[in-house]
């Protein structure tokens, strides 16, 4: 295959390969106008600078709206691909969906997408291959968590344990958070263990977080809470124990693991994890072998199993299973 180079792309856009030069590398003027059109045609043309090329790069889209100060989920993801990206000499480039354009301006062609996003990114940067990691992106490759074994794994150990009356925990009505209310009712629903009931609590959706988890304790008499994610357990935690509740001699707790976190509360979390290092090592393959040129379908799906931890936060096993 021809590779295109500065006189395809001046040809493309209209202009001499002066003016491309002065358009990619920033020196001497160019208007925005030309500009735009050069940055087109040579992403339009697949074109990379020789500058560019010496080490692979990928993008990471992040959602605006979650960059809170404390965010255990996204901050575990970015911390691993920096690390497995730092392993393998792989420069690393983060936008969020406002500025994803940037990608192309910056000759990015793959980029790794987590966190909740809408079908107009790629509308944005149609030049961009994306790669989906746990992430509501459809039309692009997938890798997620499996988040059945996940609920199917908490709650199996809680009905173990003598928990009857389980509560689902999730921030709201986010894709991420209705797809494991979903497998939690679907799992509930069909379990043999008698005398079972379920709930499901959103949690930020509530006038006062305190106030519900005092009526779920002391007048609905939830015996277990599942914490389906990373970010709610610490302020749950600190919520019960304003309430005076104790776990778990009044309430068990099974939550997701935040690293660095479950196992310091008191008592430790037990908890079910996902299997970072396996999902961004699997996410840079893809984008590796896209970037050389491969095509990757884009129904192609991977489940990737976690782990379970097993601590102090579930009341003792009982014979009544």
């Amino acid at each position: 295959m021809k590779k295109n180079g500065l006189s395809e792309v001046a040809q493309a856009a209209g202009v001499s390969i002066a003016t491309v030069c002065r358009a990619l590398n920033g020196d001497g003027y160019v208007s925005a106008e030309v500009r735009s059109k050069v940055l087109k045609a040579a992403s339009r043309l697949g074109y990379v600078p020789r500058a560019a090329s010496r080490k692979p790069r990928f993008g990471v889209v992040i959602s605006q709206y979650e960059y809170n100060l404390c965010n255990f989920y996204r901050d575990t993801m970015l911390a691993e691909i920096s690390r497995q990206c730092s392993e393998l000499d792989i420069g690393l480039e983060m936008v969020f969906p406002r500025n994803v354009t940037a990608l192309e301006d910056n000759f990015i062609r793959v980029a790794l997408v987590f966190q909740q996003q809408t079908p107009e990114l790629r509308k944005r940067a149609p030049n961009v291959n994306f790669v989906s990691l746990n992430s509501a992106l459809e039309g692009v490759p997938d890798i997620r968590t499996d988040n059945r074994w996940c609920m199917e794994t908490g709650v199996n150990y809680l009905l173990r344990h003598g928990c009857r009356r389980i509560m689902l925990v999730i921030p709201g009505d986010q894709p991420s958070g209705l797809a494991k209310k979903k497998l939690f009712r679907e799992i509930m629903e069909h379990t043999d263990v008698a005398g079972t009931s379920y709930d499901v609590l959103h949690l930020y959706e509530c006038p006062s977080i305190r106030e519900a988890l005092k009526k779920a304790v002391f007048e609905e008499r939830t015996d277990a809470l599942f914490i389906g994610g990373e970010d709610m357990a610490a302020r749950i935690t600190w919520e019960l124990f304003q309430l005076g509740v104790k776990i778990p001699e009044d309430l068990s707790l099974l939550s997701f693991e935040a690293p660095g976190s479950s196992c310091y509360m008191t008592p430790a979390h037990t908890t079910v994890q996902q299997d970072f290092p396996r999902l961004v090592s699997t996410a840079l393959d893809w984008a590796m072998r896209i970037s050389a040129g491969e095509i990757i379908p884009a129904e192609r799906r991977l489940l990737v199993p976690g782990f379970f931890n097993e601590r102090e936060s579930v009341r003792p096993i009982t014979n009544n299973f």
